[in-house]
């Protein structure tokens, strides 16, 4: 199946079942309280205690596991969609069931970023520190430029690590082998995502201008496209099966 079949599959499950953005949305919303709430800290920041930023720091850490469950539930409704059996039930038992996976897939691909980089961080700083644009130009440049490469080579490991009946090391190894081979449409879905990402987050600078009102439509809106998003992977994983 073409990408562009992808695409259009994955716009034809949401508009067939809108209420899919609905645990994402909900997800946004809180998020966003707790983006108001760090933006009031640091408005009042000489004053503040540390208690309050423990207290966002543990909100936070109990938003994650959530967080991780949505991303699942979103990747099992898929794979019944393919199977002519969505059932949301099943699809958020079989989520919480593989809670545990998410989380440690989690902290490899925080662990991932952070090696990936660093180099680039490092000329970053030392641009800003030594006053050199260019490395600071250089900086940016290749930390897209890794970004790209590393979510282009772990494009499909969340969702086979996620739905596989594997050990996690082998369902890993399987999203890694299926983006390598299918790179050249991988490389295009995730400079799509970054692209898609980028503008939204121009738009919702621009809509967060006129008030709370834009906050929560940009909100929103970011939250319609991450779903969006997050249909893509698993809709083109399975059709690059086909």
């Amino acid at each position: 199946m073409s990408s562009r079949a992808s695409l259009t599959e994955a716009v034809s499950l949401l508009r067939d079942r809108p209420v899919l953005f609905l645990p994402r949305l909900v997800i946004v919303f809180l998020m966003s309280i707790v983006w108001l709430w760090i933006a009031d800290i640091m408005q009042a920041l000489p004053t503040v205690q540390i208690t309050e930023i423990a207290q966002i720091g543990l909100v936070m850490l109990v938003l994650l596991p959530i967080q991780l469950l949505v991303y699942n539930f979103y990747f099992f409704v898929v794979r019944q969609h393919y199977q002519d059996q969505i059932d949301i039930r099943t699809a958020w038992e079989q989520s919480i069931d593989r809670l545990p996976r998410a989380g440690l897939l989690f902290l490899f691909m925080i662990s991932v970023i952070t090696l990936v980089s660093l180099p680039s961080i490092v000329l970053v700083i030392l641009g800003i520190d030594q006053q050199l644009p260019q490395y600071l130009y250089m900086g940016g440049a290749s930390f897209v430029l890794l970004m790209l490469i590393a979510a282009t080579v772990l494009y499909f490991t969340p969702y086979t690590v996620i739905t596989q009946e594997n050990g996690f090391i082998a369902s890993l190894k399987d999203g890694i082998t299926q983006s390598r081979r299918h790179s050249p449409i991988v490389f295009g879905f995730t400079l799509l995502s970054f692209l898609l990402l980028g503008a939204v987050a121009v738009l919702e600078g621009q809509i967060e201008t006129i008030g709370m009102i834009g906050f929560i439509g940009a909100r929103l809106l970011n939250g319609i496209v991450s779903v969006y998003l997050l249909i893509i992977n698993p809709t083109l994983f399975h059709d690059l099966q086909n």
